[in-house]
């Protein structure tokens, strides 16, 4: 073989990239598996906000009737 034992440092390069995107691959599935949690926590912030609004709109409704 006329090359031998030579390894290209391209191939360095190329096993780095390789292990980033299966790190890359682990935190996507990981952050993922969040969405429903964190749309969970939009929602109930949401209606919190809206209670609030609307509790706040009724306290002054109460206090100075029109």
């Amino acid at each position: 073989d006329f090359f031998g034992e030579y390894r290209d440092a391209a191939w360095d390069e190329v096993d780095a990239l390789e292990a980033e995107n299966r790190t890359l691959r682990q935190s996507n599935e990981e952050l993922e598996g969040r969405i429903p949690q964190l749309n969970e926590s939009i929602i109930k912030a949401r209606i919190d906000k809206t209670a609030g609004e609307w509790w706040s709109v009724v306290a002054n409704k109460a206090g100075n009737p029109t």
